[in-house]
């Protein structure tokens, strides 16, 4: 996330974004992991 930012020039407002999708994909992960 924040790399990715950095790497774009993103600023705050594409790292705060990042961060918000890196969540999503840690809470599906979750979800797969306990159903599986």
């Amino acid at each position: 996330g924040e790399t990715v930012a950095a790497v774009t020039g993103g600023g705050e407002a594409e790292t705060a974004r990042h961060k918000r999708e890196e969540k999503w994909m840690w809470k599906i992960g979750g979800l797969a992991v306990g159903q599986s």
